[in-house]
């Protein structure tokens, strides 16, 4: 059971292998069952919901190494909606961020003072020429995602607690829960008990007594002394003295009891009892990628990493290509982008929203010349950042 978004099947069934954590076998739910008639197993629940557990079991206990993963739970399809797009602009502009020979060593004098034991002597006083600007557009495709995942929690119960069990209603499913962000292209995280999950039952690691035996003196309490061996004297300048350490006793309390033999169980609190219930993690996340086209030697990641102008920006529930777009590079990166994101998203949880945005970056490129030695750097984005990996007084030592 799923649908379909292009070419790619998206499977919304929730009792699906790939959703499962897994279930017992007929032979094990026999044995629980057995066990459960002569009361011996601390694990069994009468009160099931058989929603959860169908998908992530019964709520056990399990030892490390266990399958105890959070399952995912898809969302179910998106209803189709009448979407506007905001207009296309007619033309990119070419002249943004254009730099004189005074802003340019401006930027290259603040570079090279952040940079540690590097002399600004070559800044200041090296030949520069021939500056050419570039644009470097920027497509940038952004999702703002919703998850959810289930699991059996635990904390200890007391008499008096409230409890929401199976017999008060029907458990809603992960999805029909009402979970807002925040803020929306925020990221957040959220948990919520998912109602009419609730049971109480014994505490598995206490058995019910809400104290644990001490693992440090198996439940001995005391200890031989350590300073007088036990015999509770110890050799004085008028003979044989009671032992100032135990104070003649020939023991010591366990440092991890305390002297009792045992300590409050910490899985329960001490209640003897445990509160069972299915956890809702709801997560949002927001998921960008960028794709660029720059002509110069620049690295193409330093260009996401700084401003540029925006020259286009549509936010939507449901975006498409922007196909009609006035730069041929932006309707390639678009049609191939924008469909890869909502597919990989679509697979873990539900696109609350998308927005794409069209940058322009101007990367301006620098000739330059010093003490015999020549080649080219480059001041980009609005925020005039420069590279410049081939500067030449990088050391305080240098000769140059």
């Amino acid at each position: 059971m799923g649908f379909k978004f292009g070419d790619i099947e998206i499977d919304t069934d929730y009792s699906s292998s790939e959703t499962s954590l897994a279930s017992s076998s007929s032979d094990e739910e026999k044995k629980m069952a057995k066990k459960a008639s002569k009361g011996k197993d601390h694990k069994y629940r009468p009160d099931k919901v058989d929603a959860y557990e169908s998908i992530i079991g019964q709520p056990t206990y399990r030892k490390k190494g266990d399958d105890r993963k959070k399952t995912r739970f898809l969302p179910p399809p998106d209803e189709p909606t009448d979407t506007e797009y905001k207009p296309l602009p007619k033309d990119i502009p070419k002249d943004v961020g254009r730099l004189d020979g005074k802003s340019v060593r401006d930027a290259l004098l603040k570079y090279v003072q952040s940079q540690s034991c590097w002399r600004t002597g070559a800044a200041e006083s090296m030949e520069l020429s021939d500056l050419k600007l570039n644009s470097a557009i920027v497509y940038r495709c952004e999702m703002f995602v919703e998850e959810r995942k289930v699991k059996w929690k635990s904390t200890g119960y007391k008499k008096g607690d409230s409890i929401d069990p199976p017999k008060a209603g029907s458990a809603p499913m992960p999805w029909e829960l009402e979970m807002k962000p925040s803020n929306q292209w925020k990221e957040d995280k959220l948990k919520k008990e998912v109602p009419h999950t609730c049971s109480v039952r014994k505490c598995w690691y206490c058995k019910g007594k809400g104290k644990v035996r001490c693992r440090e003196c198996k439940g001995k309490e005391f200890f031989a002394c350590d300073h007088c061996s036990g015999s509770g004297e110890q050799e004085g300048p008028e003979g044989p003295q009671p032992c100032g350490i135990c104070s003649g006793s020939g023991q010591r309390a366990c440092g991890r009891c305390h002297g009792h033999g045992n300590y409050k169980c910490k899985t329960c609190d001490g209640h003897k009892k445990l509160k069972w219930y299915v956890q809702n993690h709801t997560k949002w996340e927001t998921h960008s990628e960028d794709k660029i086209h720059e002509e110069t030697a620049l690295p193409d990641h330093l260009v996401s990493e700084v401003k540029g102008q925006e020259v286009y920006c549509d936010e939507n529930a449901v975006l498409v290509p922007l196909s009609d777009f006035p730069e041929e590079h932006i309707q390639k990166f678009s049609k191939e982008l924008l469909p890869a994101m909502i597919a990989k998203y679509k697979k873990d949880g539900r696109i609350l929203a998308m927005r794409h945005k069209v940058l322009v970056t101007p990367v301006t490129e620098v000739s330059w010349k010093f003490d015999g030695h020549g080649g080219k750097f480059f001041v980009y984005g609005l925020d005039r950042k420069v590279y410049f990996p081939d500067y030449p007084q990088q050391c305080c030592c240098s000769l140059l």
